[in-house]
């Protein structure tokens, strides 16, 4: 009897598989394991949006603010022209423009988990155990923010690309001496520096990586060697740091008082924050206001049982391999660096929220996870090349092996939790929160009907104010482009609710006039100039809304107080003008145009607001 075609199909592909050389099943298992996670996560990139920083971006891009000093200043202490180049590349592709962002995103992901095989496989070989330290980079939820948040994945995912790279090719100079090496080295380091400001911790990071393995003796002795044979390197790295230091004091605006206490940023980032996260964590999130940033909070549980795993896993690799301690001073320093680079740049923050609420950020230690997945690696296994690599011991110092299947339920247990507390953050970016609907709804309503709005802030809950003059529609929505229009000055203006309804304009104020609006013609205005006085009103930016009836369309002279005159568009038919006014005043004079029958019924002076629309 025949056999089944599909079994027939199974036996061959099992039976050629038997023949794949090991080194080759590492690559296809590392390749699966880069799609998996890119696949992964793009689902829920590709239903994430733009928030607060975005929205500064792409605005300055549709205002034609983007010259070359745009490029090259620093943002929120970040020096970042590749990030404004991939900002600029995503806002051609229309108005806010998510997908292109997205494929940004995932494009540079893809590429991160690139870099972190090709860092894996350069340093130890195409061995399986390499593929532990780069499933814990593919699966930790630490490295999200750098996913979900378009601000922060510019800057930190060509970060992540350029230090695993640099650290490979770093290696390859040291085993070699080759200039190209060097050179390919540099490369990284430059873009790194183009990205992310921590980028100035990684040449300190290969120093220690040098000093610590590739060279021996006492300390002195260890930087001497590095010297002497990586010195085409390191004089590259140092000019090039320099560079990047002497531009960047030159160009970041000076800095506030410090603020907020180190001691809490420094505990919770370390001991509730990366020690969680580093494990599954951190399970919780909690959220900042209306919008999508989330603050990890794990249970207190939780984080005794994360660091008990991470001081078990050092504990067993430290008793059965040599030299296993010196790997973990790349992610300690860097670590402890990190966080005073955020305590020095973010004072504002610390100001704001306290220390304890900023050290729950996880998006401050994501930029950790290179050097945690390095350390681990160099931990496990022998760095080739290596003049002190780290080897199995001869004689191991536990009296037991952790069985097979506790250290398979254990990392079950860390793979589940990385997909729950991933789920669970990217769930809130993924929801219609506040400024992703209030944007969406008023671009689809902007779009259709084309409204003349008032040039108000847009909803404090929307945007803080205190990022005025940012939060202006004619900025906030500047990517709409010329769907957009806004005004000073106009008849019958529209404005916006916080849901990002186009609603009539209304100043939530009584009438200043005292006469009864209702009756036939408060105040006729004549061919003359004639006087309206009203209370006065302090030095303070305010709308003034004049309800009048006009005969006829045109444009008539006006004078508010004492300031200059101004042209005010007038249309037949009872309307209403509005004028955002500054200065104090206690009158108006306005002339109608010979034969033209205008008749002002009120004006009433207060705040133009979006919550205030009916």
């Amino acid at each position: 009897m025949t056999p089944p075609a599909a079994p027939r199909f199974l036996t061959a592909t099992i039976a050629r598989a038997r023949h794949i050389p090991a080194g080759r099943w590492v690559t296809i298992v590392a390749l699966g394991l880069i799609a998996a996670q890119v696949a992964w996560r793009a689902i829920y990139v590709s239903q994430s949006w733009f928030l607060v920083d975005d929205f500064y971006f792409l605005s300055d891009i549709a205002t034609d603010q983007d010259d070359a000093a745009w490029y090259f200043r620093v943002h929120q202490g970040h020096f970042m022209p590749l990030s404004f180049v991939l900002v600029k590349l995503a806002s051609m592709f229309g108005a806010f423009p998510w997908t292109a962002a997205a494929i940004e995103i995932c494009a540079m992901q893809a590429l991160a988990g690139l870099a972190c095989w090709w860092m894996l496989r350069t340093l130890f070989g195409n061995r399986p155990q390499i593929l532990v330290p780069l499933a814990l980079y593919l699966v930790s939820p630490i490295t999200m923010p750098a996913l979900t948040w378009w601000a922060v994945a510019i800057n930190q995912l060509p970060n992540q690309i350029a230090v695993f790279c640099a650290i490979a090719a770093h290696v390859m100079h040291a085993r070699s001496q080759r200039w190209s090496h060097a050179l390919l080295a540099a490369a990284f380091l430059v873009l790194g520096f183009a990205s992310y400001t921590k980028t100035a911790l990684l040449p300190v990071m290969l120093a220690i990586l040098s000093v610590a393995y590739f060279a021996n003796g006492k300390v002195g002795h260890r930087v001497v060697t590095v010297v002497q044979t990586q010195w085409r390197a390191w004089v590259l790295y140092l000019a090039i740091s320099l560079g990047f230091v002497t531009t960047y004091l030159s160009k970041r605006p000076p800095s506030g008082a410090l603020s907020g206490s180190f001691a809490e940023l420094m505990s919770t980032t370390v001991l509730s924050s990366f020690g969680s996260a580093l494990v599954g964590g951190p399970w919780n999130w909690s959220p900042f206001g209306d919008g999508p940033i989330m603050y990890g909070t794990p249970p207190e549980l939780g984080v005794v049982l994360a660091w008990l795993l991470i001081v078990a896993t050092v504990f067993v690799l430290w008793a059965t391999r040599t030299r296993t301690l010196r790997a973990l001073w790349m992610p300690v320093v860097y670590l402890a660096a990190s966080i005073v680079f955020v305590y020095l740049g973010r004072s504002f923050v610390l100001g704001l929220i306290g220390g304890v609420r900023a050290g729950q950020s996880i998006q401050y230690v994501a930029d950790s996870m290179p050097f945690v997945v390095l350390a681990l690696a160099l931990m496990m296994m022998s760095l080739q090349g290596a003049v002190e690599p780290s080897e199995p011991r001869h004689h191991t110092l536990l009296k037991r092996r952790p069985p097979s299947a506790v250290l398979a339920v254990v990392a079950a247990a860390v793979a589940i939790g990385s997909v729950v507390s991933t789920a669970r953050m990217a769930t809130i970016w993924n929801s219609d929160y506040a400024e992703r609907g209030f944007v969406q709804n008023a671009s689809a309503q902007i779009a259709r009907d084309k409204p003349l709005l008032a040039d108000v802030p847009v909803p404090g809950r929307i945007v803080d104010p205190l990022a005025a003059p940012r939060n202006l529609l004619s900025t906030h929505l500047a990517p709409l482009g010329r769907d957009l229009r806004t005004t000073l000055m106009g008849t019958d203006l529209s404005t916006l609710t916080v849901e990002g309804d186009v609603v009539p304009a209304v100043v939530d104020a009584s009438p200043r006039t005292s006469r009864d609006e209702s009756g036939d013609c408060p105040y006729p205005v004549q061919d003359t100039e004639t006087l309206i006085r009203f209370p006065g009103v302090i030095d303070f930016p305010l709308w003034m809304a004049v309800k009048y009836r006009s005969s006829t369309t045109g444009e008539v002279p006006m004078t508010i107080g004492f300031q200059s005159p101004r042209i005010v568009p007038i249309e037949r038919g009872q309307h209403t003008l509005f004028i955002a006014t500054t200065g104090a005043y206690d009158r108006v004079y306005l002339q109608a145009l010979v034969g033209q029958r205008l008749c002002v019924s009120s004006i009433r002076i207060g705040q133009l607001l979006p919550e205030a629309s009916q």
